[in-house]
């Protein structure tokens, strides 16, 4: 059975899936969060706490890592299908949220 979150534990959802796709595609890219860090203008620890969804995320922040990654923006935006498929393990402060793999129609 799913509970209810609140607000704040759906932006820090949100948060924490950009910065996995963050993650991703500067992987795939080869780049380092320090190097990705430089080019955004943040300290690797600012970096750190975005990509684990404690730090938000704001437009400029995706366009400017997007562009930085040489992606489109659009592939750092997690898709509302993807945001409702979370789950919340634990308390919502600071924790990482994890994927429910086999979301069902009757899902709340």
């Amino acid at each position: 059975m799913k509970r209810t979150v609140s607000n704040t534990a759906i932006a820090t959802n949100i948060n924490a899936e950009v910065g996995f796709l963050v993650a991703d595609k500067a992987r795939r890219a080869g780049i380092t969060y320090q190097g990705l860090a430089d080019a955004l203008g943040v300290t690797a620890d600012m970096l750190r706490r975005k990509m684990r969804g404690i730090a938000g995320w704001s437009i400029t922040d995706v366009i400017m890592t997007a562009s930085a990654l040489g992606v489109p923006t659009t592939a750092l935006i997690p898709s509302g299908d993807t945001v409702e498929a979370f789950t919340i393990s634990g308390n919502s402060t600071g924790q990482r949220a994890q994927r429910d793999l086999n979301p069902q129609p009757s899902d709340p």
